[in-house]
């Protein structure tokens, strides 16, 4: 059950999450496109959260290219020429 005083607490308990709207200016208010809340409560919500990537995928991009360049730089090095 909601508190009327306070909208974050679920069952009493505060409850984090997001909401995107869209508005149209100059008129107030807007349209609800997205809304997500977290259904455990006092645990933050990763809202707009964009992973990094992993070392090891930066660490093998960086030899696939040196590779590539050993390549280009001196035909026949990697066939043993």
């Amino acid at each position: 059950m909601t508190d009327p005083e306070n909208p974050t607490l679920i069952g009493g308990e505060t409850h984090y999450g997001w909401v995107f709207i869209q508005t149209f200016p100059p008129v107030v208010g807007g349209r609800i496109l997205e809304w997500a809340y977290e259904s455990e409560p006092g645990v933050g919500i990763m809202a707009g959260a964009v992973p990094e990537p992993s070392a090891g995928l930066l660490i093998l991009l960086a030899t696939g290219a040196t590779l590539l360049r050993r390549r280009r730089a001196h035909p026949g090095i990697l066939e043993g020429k």
